[in-house]
């Protein structure tokens, strides 16, 4: 498994801002992104990604050696941001893993 804060693909288009959830070997992460569209416009998105098992496995998705998270569709966000909240009101299990200085100054890579 690899660590869901160590997930930063695909780098042209995602920014990883910091990983809600983590529920660990062979379960699943959320984490919140700036996401380019094809236009080039960033914004804020809901990305998830299945870890992968204690066998050194990359997770799903993930293209070729490179594991990445896919953007969750913006009509399931609210949903699934109540499941983690419901699931680990604490934020223990992802919460503040890793922020970049410049998610919060607004700047985009």
């Amino acid at each position: 498994m690899i660590e869901p804060y160590k997930v930063v693909s695909p780098r042209n288009r995602l920014t990883l801002h910091r990983v809600l959830y983590n529920g660990g070997v062979n379960s699943w992460s959320v984490a919140e992104v700036h996401w380019k569209n094809d236009e080039g416009k960033a914004y804020p998105a809901l990305a998830m990604r299945w870890n992968g098992s204690e066998k050194g496995t990359r997770g799903f998705p993930k293209v070729g050696y490179w594991p990445t998270w896919f953007i969750v569709p913006e009509e399931l966000e609210d949903a699934i941001r109540r499941e983690v909240y419901r699931i680990d009101p604490q934020g223990k299990l992802g919460g503040r893993e890793w922020v970049p200085t410049n998610f919060d100054k607004g700047e985009i890579k």
